[in-house]
Order: C-alpha cells, then structure tokens, then sequence
C-alpha cells in the first residue's frame, strides 16, 4: 500500500500557505516534478487553472514497480475529477524543453544534490519572467542535498513553509 507523503494536516497546510502565497491572478499554469500518489497535484489543482503533473512512475531503490504500480493508480484514481491536471508520464529533464511561459515550478522528485540542480537548471528558463519556482523537502535533515543544490544553482532569497517547502520568485532571483 502506497504510504501517504502528505498525510498531515500542518503538511496539507503547508503546501497550500506556499500556494495561497502566489497571488491568485499569478496561478495559471504550473508543472509539478515528482507526483508520487497525487496528494499534492490534488492541492496545486484546486489553485491553478492547468497542473502539468511530471513524473515518470517507475520504480526506484526503496519501491518495487509493483508498488510503483500501485501508486501511479492511486494517483489516477485521485485525480480523475480535476480535468485540469495533465498528466505526464516522462522523466523531468526529457519534457522541459515542451513548456514555456509557466507561472510556477514546483520540484519535488529525486531529491540527491545533482538530480535537483539539473531540475532546476533545466526548468528555470521555462518559467516567465515573474514566475515562480520551489520544491519540497527544503531544511530537512534528511534532505539537505535539496538546500545545498538550491544555494548552489539560485541567487536569492528562499521562502520556507511549514510544511518545509520553498519558493522564490523568478525575479527576485538568478540562476548560477
């Protein structure tokens, strides 16, 4: 059984106090990288008007592609009413080049320090110039690769969330 990666309420609440905090004009069209189950796609699609939900579904060290199986169906099953989410079953780095103008990118996938700079590097100039970028898992202790490969590729100051999510907009900061 697929474990709950939002399961929280202070890490439901989270989430939405990142998006609450994108001014509601500014939330049109977002990529999510790394779906999982789609507890969070669910969030993003009460928000924006178009959800690009990134992720490949395939299985890794720590689950099975049975269980990957499984996660991707939840993640059908739970999105099947929210006819603004667009899914998109392909590595983060192969589709980048197909979208331009984004309001939002929101990283939450591989989270190893090279996998995040490339993410980031890849989908930065995809975004529109007061756009918006962030990710999950920002001043954990077991993910301090996402904090160093985010000092390491952007300029600026990050926001964090309760739910240890960040964000910056994309003229506030640069990328190096």
């Amino acid at each position: 059984m697929p474990v709950m990666m939002r399961g929280s309420v202070p890490m439901v609440q989270g989430l939405l106090e990142l998006i609450d905090f994108i001014p509601e004009p500014e939330r049109k069209t977002m990529v999510e990288i790394g779906c999982y189950s789609g507890e969070s796609t669910m969030l993003f699609a009460s928000r924006f008007h178009v959800v690009y939900a990134v992720d490949p579904w395939v299985a890794w060290p720590a689950i099975s592609s049975d269980e990957m199986n499984e996660i991707e169906a939840l993640f059908d099953l739970r999105l099947k009413g929210f006819p603004s989410v667009r899914k998109v079953k392909r590595r983060s780095l192969d589709v980048a080049h197909e979208f331009f103008d984004l309001d939002f990118v929101y990283f939450d996938a591989n989270h190893d320090f090279a996998f995040v700079c490339d993410d980031i590097r890849a989908w930065f100039p995809r975004i529109g110039p007061y756009g918006w970028i962030g990710g999950h898992d920002y001043v954990v202790a077991d993910y301090s690769e996402v904090v160093q490969a985010v000092a390491a590729t952007l300029k600026g100051e990050v926001k964090v969330f309760s739910d240890n999510s960040w964000l910056i907009r994309k003229s506030d900061c640069q990328l190096l």
